[in-house]
């Protein structure tokens, strides 16, 4: 069980940049509150089975004083709790989730379409396909719903050379689970 609390928080980047940060956290009752010198934070959180789940929002609420301090998530505000499944009715299921620490794209009808979502800007990722014979990496953008969990996404060519066949811009996938 996850106790009502304040909790430190020390994050480092593992991603092949220079980047940390610290702060505090305030658990209760499912609403997590939080921030530090930089960013604030808040979410929800529910405990269950020996693990515990939540959405995050944060932003960063004051700059850096060395402007060559490079901002996490190039100081947008950006939420977490973006994995799922999530179905088109044309396109059927995709299921979100993180695959080695980073987050992952898995479409069940095309599974040439799997690969890697980079964080692009707030709530927007790059999907970079393995089969990168493909030439199709797309943008996707997560609506968040009121708590800033995604209740789903919409997707967008990155090259205007990509296949007009793909059609990501006719895709509204909405979240089932």
């Amino acid at each position: 069980a996850m106790k009502n609390g304040l909790y430190s928080l020390h994050m480092h980047m593992l991603d092949g940049v220079r980047g940390r940060d610290s702060g505090v956290l305030v658990l209760r009752d499912g609403v997590l509150l939080g921030g530090g010198p930089h960013f604030w934070s808040i979410g929800s959180y529910t405990v269950g089975d020996g693990t515990w789940k939540g959405q995050l929002s944060t932003d960063q609420h004051t700059d850096f004083s060395d402007p060559f301090v490079r901002p996490l998530f190039a100081g947008e505000e950006v939420s977490s709790g973006f994995t799922g499944t999530f179905t088109d009715q044309w396109f059927g299921d995709v299921t979100i989730s993180v695959k080695n620490g980073q987050p992952w794209f898995d479409s069940k009808k095309s599974p040439k379409l799997t690969g890697i979502l980079l964080p692009f800007k707030g709530n927007t990722f790059v999907a970079k396909w393995n089969d990168r014979s493909m030439d199709a990496d797309a943008y996707v953008k997560f609506e968040l719903d009121e708590n800033g969990k995604a209740s789903g996404f919409k997707m967008a060519a990155i090259s205007p050379l990509t296949d007009f066949s793909f059609d990501f811009q006719d895709l509204d996938l909405k979240r089932v689970k």
